[in-house]
């Protein structure tokens, strides 16, 4: 019997000893195996490795705690200030939120590149 996962799922690739090697997406399926798509790299990866889904998709962290954070693009920090204290996480793959309910910009942010604050 293999891992049961689902497509999207992140799962953690651990090494015998449970020392967490590198996490990765569920991205399909062949036959009775999954396939995955690891967020980095695999050195040290061998057929010892353990795969163990998390049961839910990759999120990030959202909320005040984020304010002058450095996150990289899995949403873990890479300031050098530790964990983030969020209690809210948000999955990446979420339905857009409806343009038309949004509150109308009242004050424009320039950013200093003119063919941005011309639209």
């Amino acid at each position: 019997a293999g891992v049961q996962v689902s497509l999207g799922e992140v799962c953690e690739l651990r090494q015998r000893d449970g020392t967490l090697l590198q996490r990765a997406e569920v991205v399909g399926f062949s036959r009775d195996l999954a396939l995955l798509a690891p967020f980095g790299e695999l050195i040290g990866l061998s057929r010892e490795t353990r795969v163990i889904g998390l049961g839910r998709p990759l999120a990030v962290p959202v909320g005040p705690a984020l304010l002058g954070r450095v996150l990289d693009g899995l949403g873990e920090p890479s300031d050098g200030q530790g964990a983030i204290a969020c209690d809210t996480w948000v999955p990446i793959q979420a339905q857009a939120p409806d343009p038309m309910r949004r509150r109308l910009i009242e004050h424009p942010m320039p950013t200093g590149v003119r063919i941005v604050d011309g639209l």
